[in-house]
């Protein structure tokens, strides 16, 4: 991947579920409020393949599969403030704020050993059981996306535990929204047919701060083939959208990590495992302890001690191949994806090795296989030394 792009628009996208709208009186799928990696991939691979052969480029086993070989990656949004332009993550989950008068409080898990005096479901003495000090509930007006610069702090372990922000100071809300009802149309008479409404949820490329001021947002990705450049097609009802070169390289990581029993891994994008984390790293919490497991395709050993998973969402999507037979497509069965912002601690066998541990998952995916090519799984690393009471 030698090229970063970006993606600018002005018009609305629909960011459907890929469920059927359904029977006579259902209201229809739902959508999403941000883009999902598999809807980019999706853009970028059709708009190849169009600059390649137009439709017919698709028609053939082998361009389609050529297709899917094309590998996203270090995807992305960013806010445009003024002059100011940054980086923008989704909450680590493992941070949670309270209200404190207009502002927000933070307030930082701790793992630890459970107490002798306590017991939990998890039979396995190595799991770690995490720990809140607050007792207040949660802001209301918590940030959807948090500021590189806020999550740089982050990462290096200085956002300290009671720190009072204003929640514009940390982050975003998440985008604008409308939603606009529409009458289902028999496709025979092309009328409308009485009762049948489906929704469009649409999402503005924009912000709304607590003033008032709207923000633009643009994605920006990584791509292992040379993407088009100008006018492009992004999810329900081929929204347009522009792609263009970014100037924004992925931030570099920082040298914090030397000698590190412990680090965090945060999700960036939604990771797609087949469970609530990668199935190489999943210990056995039926087991007495946890083994240390090699990094695939290194010589690098950890083991999961803990993780903070903040749920999951559904996504499906349309068969391209059944429609290019000339069929209507058949939606795909849904798959659970864990949330981007899930944390997962590890420990490392070897804390010399830290750095270099860090190096390998920085900006990379930690799924494998069509999900990795697809964008699912972007980790960034944080130290996490001080929240272990071990």
């Amino acid at each position: 991947m030698s090229m970063r792009y970006s993606v600018q628009t002005r018009d609305q996208l629909v960011l459907r579920d890929g469920k059927p709208f359904g029977e006579e009186k259902n209201f229809g799928g739902s959508s999403y409020g941000w883009v999902m990696p598999h809807t980019l991939a999706g853009m970028v691979r059709t708009t190849i393949g169009f600059a390649k052969g137009g439709r017919d480029y698709f028609m053939s086993e082998e361009s389609i599969q050529k297709s899917w070989d094309i590998e996203i990656g270090k995807i992305m949004y960013s806010v445009t403030d003024g002059d100011r332009r940054e980086f923008l993550v989704p909450p680590p989950a493992d941070v949670m704020f309270t209200k404190s008068g207009d502002k927000i409080c933070v307030n930082q898990l701790n793992w630890s050993s459970v107490p002798e005096n306590c017991g939990t479901d998890i039979a396995n003495a190595d799991w770690l059981v995490s720990t809140l000090e607050s007792s207040e509930k949660p802001a209301k007006n918590a940030p959807a996306r948090w500021n590189w610069s806020s999550f740089a702090q982050y990462v290096s372990g200085h956002l300290n535990e009671g720190s009072v922000f204003a929640a514009d100071d940390i982050g975003i809300a998440n985008p604008i929204m409308d939603v606009r009802i529409h009458n289902g149309i028999n496709p025979s008479t092309r009328t409308t047919e009485d009762g049948r409404l489906f929704a469009n949820k649409q999402l503005y490329m924009a912000s709304r701060r607590a003033d008032g001021k709207v923000l633009p947002l643009e994605i920006s990705f990584e791509a292992s083939e040379a993407v088009p450049l100008g006018e492009a097609f992004l999810g329900g009802e081929r929204k347009t959208v522009s792609v263009g070169e970014s100037g924004i390289p992925f931030p570099a990581m920082p040298d914090i990590f030397d000698n590190q029993k412990f680090i965090k891994l945060a999700l960036l994008t939604h990771g797609k495992f087949g469970g609530w984390c990668p199935e190489w790293l999943r210990p056995n919490l039926d087991a007495a302890s946890i083994d240390f497991v090699t990094i695939p395709g290194t010589e690098f050993k950890v083991r999961l001690r803990s993780a903070c998973v903040n749920g999951w969402d559904g996504v499906s999507g349309w068969d391209y191949a059944s429609r290019r037979k000339g069929g209507n497509g058949m939606p795909k069965a849904m798959a659970k994806l864990v949330r981007p912002g899930s944390i997962y601690l590890l420990e490392l066998q070897d804390p010399t090795q830290s750095k270099a541990v860090a190096e390998y998952f920085w900006g990379n995916s930690i799924c494998s296989g069509q999900e990795k090519k697809d964008g699912f799984g972007l980790v960034a690393v944080a130290l996490a030394q001080n929240q272990v009471k071990v």
